[in-house]
């Protein structure tokens, strides 16, 4: 088994979210370091394991003692008392030594097999390849919410991707640091790269039925919270880094609405007041226009202020991922992306 190389850093990456898992993860691991020795890359699995109902860490532990290179890593995220999906990731991120980084879900439904499609995708330029999962052996509601939230996301966001919250993901090292989990928001992964410029795709994998255990998301969780997530993604790569388009755009909008509402009501004093008597609709026209000016000032100032709380803060050499440099100017004045 090939291990890090001789400035620790491997070819590939994998991160394993653990909790309550305990029937599955052994034969993940087994399958995943029997396609790793045949591709006969320098790698590292590292196994981000929450506290659960079951005896999940023992297995990891067990497993640590017969795999090369496998770290199981036990964590909680004490600022977030949900559940922490987003957390494990970021935290295997941060850890991971590999070129390129592959995450894919424990619990026996993804396939380790399809990894080389994953690897094949990214050597053809791609910063992120997505798995879409076929014939999907999840249950109805949980197939329907992911049908939902992917359409949804479609329409709202143009990414043409069929299953952006599958759990099997491939990044290059520079995607994967562009990353940033908070929350749940981990399922708009996919949107949150696009608006930072980088290239998508997909690749089909296979969907296979549990050995043991139950999901760790329900119904409501994965519809609701989902779309909530999926709208906070969406005002986000709107904003990007710079939120006064996003606020100030949105303010001066209203405020222009409003005014031209005020307008339109001056002409008709001028001109119709005479022949035509102060309706409902009249008072309800003017109310509105004054809501949108207040509305669109307030946006405004929301803008100013973001912007200005944006200014404050400096650059740094970790906000950025080199992707080249021959005279090792970066690296020896210490960044070590």
């Amino acid at each position: 088994m090939e291990g890090p190389g001789t400035d620790g850093q491997v070819e590939v990456s994998v991160i394993l979210p653990v909790r309550n898992e305990e029937k599955n993860i052994e034969k993940v691991v087994e399958e995943l370091y029997g396609v790793l020795k045949r591709l006969g890359l320098s790698h590292e699995v590292i196994a981000v394991h929450i506290p659960g109902r079951d005896r999940s860490w023992d297995v990891l532990l067990d497993l640590a003692k017969r795999y090369d290179h496998f770290y199981p890593v036990n964590m909680r995220y004490l600022r977030f008392k949900g559940l922490q999906k987003g957390y494990q990731y970021m935290l295997g991120f941060s850890l991971a030594k590999g070129k390129r980084i592959v995450q894919m879900d424990s619990d026996y439904q993804d396939d380790p097999g399809d990894l080389p499609k994953f690897l094949k995708k990214l050597d053809e330029g791609y910063d992120l390849v997505v798995g879409w999962k076929q014939d999907r052996k999840d249950p109805f509601f949980y197939t329907l919410t992911s049908k939902i939230q992917n359409a949804i996301t479609r329409v709202m966001s143009g990414i043409t991707i069929h299953d952006k919250n599958c759990g099997f993901k491939a990044y290059t090292r520079a995607a994967m640091q562009a990353v940033n989990l908070h929350g749940m928001n981990y399922r708009d992964i996919p949107l949150q790269l696009v608006s930072k410029g980088f290239r998508v795709a997909e690749v089909p994998i296979v969907n296979r039925v549990r050995i043991g255990g139950t999901s760790n998301f329900n119904f409501m969780n994965r519809l609701i919270g989902g779309t909530v997530d999926f709208l906070a993604a969406v005002f986000m790569s709107l904003m990007g880094d710079a939120p006064f388009r996003l606020w100030g755009g949105l303010g001066i909008s209203l405020g222009v609405a409003g005014a031209g509402g005020f307008v339109i009501f001056a002409l008709w004093v001028l001109v119709l007041s005479n022949r035509v008597g102060l309706n409902w609709w009249v008072f309800l026209w003017v109310a509105l226009s004054l809501l949108s000016t207040l509305a669109g000032l307030v946006l405004f100032s929301i803008g100013v202020l973001a912007e200005y709380m944006r200014s404050l803060r400096e650059y740094r050499l970790d906000d950025y991922a080199i992707l080249d440099d021959p005279g090792g100017i970066v690296k020896e004045r210490g960044y070590s992306g």
